[in-house]
């Protein structure tokens, strides 16, 4: 079943002809959200035309599967005959209906389908119609008992509503949005998206407003990020709360070598929050505080990943780049960044991280994984520069990267250290690459540990889930858990020969 209903019912705003406007356009929701109603109900009511000229609505369960609705029936009786004497019909989910009797009104919404209903000749499709209704109703019955209930196939009948337009209502109290935790504004699409760019860069920066994006969006247009530095005494940030829901903005493009603060958000303030978020086919090519998602932060990212990137530095200046922030100065916590290609100049100075270009806050819970990172000076797989009051960078892990550049190179972190050399590398954090030094220059603190990691082929057969030290090295084989025969723990240490009581006949490559 699709996620989205989008490429097979007609949208809302191209209302067929023969459907009428709603009245209360204010009310009427959008498409994806009638569709997710659709979707997760449990039953509806179908409405046919019934006996002498009689409506005739009937409250049935039902399984949806692309444009299709199915629903299951005896062979005779009121519905048959209706269908046989109009195929015409529609069918109503409601959502919710609150009654809320102090303002004498119902909290309520609901998706109204319309389209054309048959009964189902084909028995490969009426069987299909009765699985959809099974795997929906019935996921937990034994598999004996699911396959003699779809054995009387041939005894009842199997119904199929064709949708032919979809529509969505809800109380004006639930459509109306005011930004609060309890009625977040919805982001439902591209425009609505370019519309808060348009307003925090206008200056409305939505400090202590909600927002929640409701539905995956597609990008087909060079983006102007949302929240924008003009120059250093002009930063309009965001300072909102964006919930992205675990939804995913796709095809993100900007080219902007020569304006800073380039990125999904521009600039996030202080009181800003980014959080569960997913970009994917990111494009960016800016000048200072460079990031796939944000280019300056100053705010909170949690939560949220960036795949398939491409962020780059102008040429000419060098860059704050990252592959999911460009600058941090605020808390970067549980996010990721995988099969990105990060980049500075060459010619002038660039702190390039994979994750975090210059980081001057929180880095915690976060790993790059499948990075290709390149600059001149301040390059690390996971942050360019650590160093700041306060900097930290903990518990995190970058793997399969390849990392080059001319000074203050290291696999993990290339520099450790600013002004005050006050960076600080807390924590337990695995690094697995080309580079031989994990951080490239370290004039500040590593309070944990960084260590490089190796990769590493089991014969056929065995499968092996942990770190192996062998001959003071660790291989790193992606889980916490090591699980060999009838031996569990966190870690195997053979001795340089590879021999071990636990495993003496394995053969290892690094």
């Amino acid at each position: 079943m699709p996620s989205s209903f989008a490429t097979v019912f007609p949208p809302v705003v191209e209302v067929i002809d023969m459907f009428r406007e709603m009245r209360r356009i204010k009310q009427l929701l959008p498409n994806e959200v009638a569709e997710k109603i659709l979707r997760e109900g449990d039953y509806g009511v179908l409405a046919l035309s019934g006996d002498d000229g009689y409506g005739y609505a009937v409250p049935i369960n039902y399984a949806v599967d692309g444009n299709k609705i199915y629903f299951h029936s005896a062979k005779v009786g009121h519905k048959i005959d209706a269908i046989a004497r109009n195929e015409k019909v529609s069918f109503c989910v409601v959502d919710k209906h609150d009654v809320v009797a102090e303002e004498f009104t119902s909290y309520f919404s609901s998706a109204i389908a319309f389209g054309r209903i048959k009964v189902v000749e084909d028995r490969a499709e009426k069987l299909h119609g009765l699985e959809l209704l099974a795997d929906k109703f019935s996921s937990t019955a034994s598999p004996e008992r699911r396959e003699r209930e779809l054995t009387r196939v041939d005894a009842l009948s199997v119904l199929v509503l064709e949708v032919e337009h979809l529509t969505g209502k809800a109380a004006r109290e639930l459509v109306k949005r005011d930004g609060s935790a309890e009625k977040p504004y919805e982001i439902n699409s591209a425009e609505d998206l370019k519309q808060l760019a348009e307003d925090v860069n206008a200056g409305n920066d939505f400090a202590g407003k909600f927002f929640v994006l409701t539905a995956d969006i597609e990008l087909s247009e060079e983006w102007t990020p949302i929240g924008c530095c003009i120059n250093d005494d002009d930063t309009r940030p965001f300072n909102g709360t964006f919930d992205g829901q675990d939804h995913t903005i796709n095809n993100l493009t900007i080219d902007n070598p020569s304006v800073n603060c380039q990125g999904l958000f521009g600039c996030v303030g202080e009181g800003g929050t980014i959080k569960n978020l997913n970009l994917t086919n990111v494009k960016i090519s800016g000048n200072e505080d460079v990031g796939g998602l944000v280019g300056l932060n100053w705010g909170t990212v949690t939560d949220c990943t960036v795949s398939g990137a491409t962020v780059s530095g102008n040429e000419d200046v060098g860059g704050l780049v990252g592959g999911l922030v460009g600058h941090n100065r605020g808390t970067v916590n549980n996010c990721s960044v995988n099969n990105a290609t990060v980049s500075g100049n060459e010619d002038v100075g660039g702190l390039v991280g994979g994750l975090v270009g210059h980081n001057r806050g929180t880095v915690n819970n976060c790993s790059v994984n499948n990075a290709t990172v390149s600059g001149n000076q301040g390059v690390g797989g996971l942050v360019g520069s650590n160093g700041g009051v306060g900097t930290t960078v903990e518990n995190c892990t970058v793997s399969n990267a390849t990392i080059s550049g001319k000074e203050d190179v290291g696999g993990f972190v290339g520099s450790n250290s600013y002004n005050n050399n006050d960076g600080v590398i807390n924590g337990t954090n695995y690094y697995h690459g080309n580079q031989t030094e994990t951080v490239g220059r370290n004039e500040g603190e590593i309070a944990g540990t960084v260590t490089r990691v190796y990769s590493i082929k089991f014969p056929e057969g065995v499968t092996v889930d942990g770190a192996i030290e062998i001959g003071g090295k660790t291989f790193f084989t992606g889980g916490a858990t090591l699980t060999v025969g009838n031996f569990t723990g966190g870690k195997i240490v053979f001795d340089d020969d590879l021999t071990s009581s636990v495993m003496p006949k394995l053969q290892f490559t690094s």
